[in-house]
């Protein structure tokens, strides 16, 4: 007999499916099979064994995928480094000049509730899983339920830094009579609980993933670590938490953890073709901690090619483009000798992180640009010359979503170390990213600098780092949340113009620590009335 659980959806993130075992975990169709007609039973009937809970966490971990398009658009739209393409819609437009509504498709938050939920079933149930000394012993449950503490806790994060308050759900919903509509919790007690469950998930998950092998013997799996929660991603997750919070202390010593461990490291120094492995390779690198993968083999695609692409070939609609100014974050020069053309400099920025525009993206002036990371497959080498292009097949949208990677690591020591009064150990980290990136321009900052200046320093490092990554806003936030709101204004004025600016009246609106911050769904608001709008 198998579990079912089917919730209609009705457009609410607390109404979503519990976890619709069968369209997850396929593998257990033969049970399926097996079921009566009126065999929708509770959820203690599913968990028979380990093939059980190894296809529950699956599912748990595929919720991941739906969430891409929102981590990259709500955490780069509002901020600096993107403008609207040509295709953009009144969704994006509304975020570009923060006239967000509660109708906009971006303050929907289904799937991170559906994630949560997933979560919280593995957490409830796992626990009823017979222990077997050969395929599931004790260890293993308490590793994937530490798995699934990461999950929640990683959901919980991004709907604070989005939302701010959000309904904090921890058991999970399987039944349409047990859906509570719950007011929205606390910004810091959400957190509470989100560092609780980290630290709880670091006492059960390993630093290493083990897969079984047809003889049932258990060997490393060199990409379990990017993919599934271990010590590594837990304490970068935790340690990214206790930023936002401010507490530099704890999140140097998770960062700490992981230096010491030694299981991560940048993938080379100097070479862009490497760095752009890290949007291409799977296990062969070392510097992934956690991403999101896709397989277009088994239709798991993102949305990523569509939005940033323009070539409608390709099934790109050219949505997010690079910022007009773009160019200025990286300090490169085009040096011509010859027929030939070659960059000179940091190797973050055009042919890595952005290029030119369609058929062949390799004019280094090009006034129209595409964002890369997600559409090559290799370094665009500016040329004179028609080269076809690295870049993948048309509407094969598999780029990897990378959530944590050691060159942010290493910036979030350096930041964390600045807040602490450790100047000169803040700047040693951050030329380690300057050595790996080729960097030739002069850093200006200096131990006699100020924790201002310096901070403002790493945060520029890290939008070179890490452009188009889903982290711009929020780093923006980060520093107007310590009291530091101008920059948050000057980035945002700089990307619309200041006649823009002054006409939607954003010096007054960005001042109010509320709008940093997307509002309430309505249709959220209409189902839930104990979720009540925030003020404006």
């Amino acid at each position: 007999m198998t579990t079912i659980h089917f919730i209609k959806n009705k457009g609410t993130g607390l109404l979503l499916a519990a976890l619709v075992l069968i369209s997850l975990f396929t593998p257990s169709c033969s049970k399926f099979l097996d079921a009566k007609p009126n065999d929708v039973v509770i959820d203690k009937d599913f968990f028979e064994d380990f093939y059980d809970a190894d296809y529950a966490l699956r599912g748990a971990y595929a919720g991941l995928q739906p969430l891409v398009e929102s981590m990259f658009v709500t955490g780069e739209m509002r901020a600096d480094l993107v403008k609207p393409g040509t295709g953009a819609d009144l969704n994006l437009l509304q975020l570009a000049e923060h006239q967000i509504t509660d109708k906009n498709k971006y303050t929907n938050w289904n799937a991170y509730y559906d994630l949560i939920n997933r979560a919280n079933y593995l957490i409830k149930n796992i626990p009823k899983v017979p222990n077997d000394p050969n395929n599931f012993t004790k260890a293993n449950a308490r590793q994937y339920v530490g798995e699934a503490y990461f999950l929640r806790s990683m959901a919980y994060f991004y709907l604070v830094k989005n939302f701010g308050p959000v309904p904090l759900v921890v058991k999970p919903t399987d039944d349409v009579n047990d859906i509570m509509h719950l007011p929205a919790t606390a910004e810091d007690v959400v957190l509470d609980t989100v560092e609780a469950n980290l630290n709880m998930a670091l006492s059960m998950v390993n630093n290493v993933i083990l897969i079984r092998q047809p003889n049932l013997n258990f060997s490393e799996s060199p990409d379990g670590k990017r993919t599934r929660a271990v010590t590594g991603n837990v304490n970068t997750l935790l340690a990214d938490v206790y930023l936002w919070r401010n507490k530099y202390e704890q999140a140097n010593i998770a960062i700490q953890r992981i230096y010491t461990d030694g299981k991560y490291n940048f993938i080379s120094s100097g070479s862009s073709i490497a760095f752009f492995d890290l949007y291409t390779a799977l296990d062969q690198v070392s510097e992934p901690i956690f991403h999101i993968n896709f397989n277009y083999n088994f239709r798991e695609t993102n949305s990523l090619m569509m939005l940033t692409s323009d070539d409608p070939a390709w099934g790109g609609q050219y949505m997010v483009a690079p910022a007009d100014d773009i160019a200025t974050n990286w300090a490169q020069t085009l040096v011509k000798s010859g027929d030939t053309l070659r960059i000179q400099g940091d190797v973050r920025g055009f042919g890595a992180s952005y290029a030119g525009s369609s058929p062949y993206y390799n004019n280094f002036n090009s006034t129209k640009k595409v964002i890369w990371k997600y559409l090559g497959t290799g370094k665009i080498a500016p040329s004179i010359l028609a080269i076809n292009p690295l870049i993948r097949q048309p509407y094969r949208s598999e780029a990897i979503w990378q959530v944590y990677r050691y060159g942010e690591l290493v910036l979030m020591k350096a930041e964390a170390l600045n807040r602490m009064g450790d100047k000169a150990a803040a700047i040693t980290q951050i030329n380690r990213i300057r050595s790996r990136s080729g960097a030739t321009d002069v850093i200006p900052v200096t131990v006699n600098s100020t924790t201002e200046q310096i901070e403002d320093y790493i945060f520029k490092e890290r939008a070179r780092e890490l452009a188009f990554e889903g982290k711009r806003w929020f780093d923006l936030v980060r520093l107007a949340r310590r009291g530091r709101p101008e920059i948050l204004k000057n980035a945002v004025k700089t990307r619309i113009g200041v006649a823009r600016y002054n006409e939607l009246g954003l010096e007054t609106k960005l001042s109010n620590p509320n709008y940093w911050y997307l509002p309430y769904n309505a249709e959220e608001l209409r189902l839930n009335p104990n979720l009540k709008q925030k003020v404006f």
